[in-house]
């Protein structure tokens, strides 16, 4: 059969997004390269860590930008390229700093970064568990037996370290979001609030 699939009369076949698939698949493999990586490591080597895949997020988003440019995609292509290069952005951000991101108190569990594609609103979710220092004063149901003050400069320190992570990432791509401390989630155990950050503001769960 000569032509198996066939375009109406005034309508050219678009050339097939090679590239796209590729680097899709190149970032996926990046993706649960990340997921892979060992849970717990001492605080002497987290540095390194950070920066290998901060490293590796910057060539990542850098084959993501030499495809944009490509001639044989429309508007309509490159603007899905660009919504789709920044979810896999923030995905490679979220997966390199789990497990990965401590403090003395707590580990980050999981990181959500949430990127609304109509109006580009951005919400930071971070889910933690608690170090065997910490577990001690952790009563379950998202209480802590310490007081608030406490409590409140343990959960700043940990979002300054995400914050930071993020802001040094960004600059090797700064189409996604900035950090803009308006909302910004703490939990434990998935659900459980510990405190939130509005308008530049930590305040735990309960507190007015």
């Amino acid at each position: 059969m000569e032509n198996q699939f066939e375009y109406s009369r005034g309508f050219a076949a678009p050339p097939p997004p090679y590239r796209l698939v590729a680097i899709i698949s190149t970032c996926l493999a990046v993706l649960f390269f990340c997921m892979a990586i060992i849970l717990y490591f001492d605080r002497s080597t987290m540095k390194k860590q950070l920066n290998d895949q901060k490293a590796e997020i910057a060539r990542i988003g850098n084959s993501l930008e030499s495809v944009k440019n490509d001639d044989i995609f429309t508007k309509e292509y490159k603007q899905s390229i660009s919504y789709l290069s920044k979810m896999i952005w923030l995905q490679l951000i979220q997966h390199s700093a789990e497990n990965i991101i401590r403090t003395d108190d707590f580990i980050v569990e999981k990181l959500h970064l949430l990127l609304d594609p109509e109006d580009g609103s951005f919400e930071v979710i971070i889910d933690v568990s608690t170090t065997p220092q910490m577990s001690p004063y952790y009563k379950g149901n998202g209480i802590f037996d310490i007081p608030d003050a406490d409590l409140r400069a343990k959960s700043k320190e940990l979002i300054a370290l995400i914050k930071e992570f993020y802001t040094s990432s960004r600059l090797n791509y700064k189409h996604i979001p900035k950090w803009d401390n308006k909302s910004i989630y703490l939990t434990i155990e998935g659900s459980l609030e510990i405190g939130e950050v509005t308008s530049g503001k930590f305040k735990l769960e309960g507190e007015k």
